[in-house]
């Protein structure tokens, strides 16, 4: 019997999201793809920004390191 008592109301819970409308709109407004296609784009400077200020020197920047190893 207690079984029963909860069963119902859980199996009504995940029943729920089944009533929706199937006629509602889904999918984004042109205005919210507008700020996810800005947003991109800022990430995107931001990442190549990160990209050019991590890179290494070349080897050959600092000759004077050669002449000091050698004596």
């Amino acid at each position: 019997m207690n079984a029963k008592r909860f069963a119902w109301p859980l199996l009504a819970l995940c029943a729920l999201p089944a009533c929706g409308s199937p006629d509602a709109e889904q999918g984004l407004s042109s205005a919210e793809e507008r700020q996810l296609d800005e947003a991109a784009s800022a990430l995107d400077e931001a990442q190549a920004d990160y990209e050019a200020a991590v890179q290494l020197p070349e080897p050959e920047a600092n000759p004077g390191l050669e002449e000091q190893d050698e004596h």
